[in-house]
């Protein structure tokens, strides 16, 4: 929901094509009883060259900024999630990377992260945790990793996969 109090999706736009490397795009309603949409222009595409993976956008308030975090994989296969940030949902900037896990590393994270779930710290949490979909060619399993989130970037506390 916009600051204006529009509802706007933004999903994963793939071609047949290649299905990993997608763009992410934003659907408005075309009706107000939300039963149809009207497909809207790109609003995320892959900003790094080496990128074979980007998909499942997430949007998160973080004070006064709207941040988009997507999945990500790349050539080296390492794992993570890249950030953009908006102030208005709709214009967004490249953020950098938010957190990122190579393949080789252990525990075993995947190649590739899919659906990268944020979950902060609130009552009763003393901790950020950082929940993702494992991919390797195929999906494989969910991971999750405590640690600290600030200003666009996720570190992994000590023992954390």
């Amino acid at each position: 929901m916009s600051d204006e109090g529009e509802p706007l999706l933004f999903y994963t736009s793939a071609s047949e094509g290649d299905v990993g490397r997608a763009s992410i795009r934003v659907a408005r309603p075309a009706d107000p009883e939300l039963r149809t949409r009207t497909k809207g222009p790109v609003v995320a595409s892959p900003q790094r060259p080496e990128t074979t993976v980007f998909r499942d956008p997430v949007i998160t308030r973080d004070a006064d900024t709207w941040r988009m975090v997507v999945g990500h994989g790349d050539a080296e296969r390492t794992a993570g999630a890249e950030v953009f940030r908006s102030a208005d949902l709709l214009t967004r900037d490249y953020d950098g990377l938010l957190s990122t896990r190579a393949a080789a590393d252990e525990p075993f994270t995947g190649a590739a992260w899919e659906c990268p779930q944020l979950v902060r710290r609130t009552h009763g949490l003393d901790t950020d945790l950082l929940v993702v979909s494992v991919w390797d060619d195929d999906p494989f399993h969910v991971a999750a990793s405590a640690g600290t989130y600030s200003e666009g970037r996720f570190t992994r506390g000590t023992g954390s996969g």
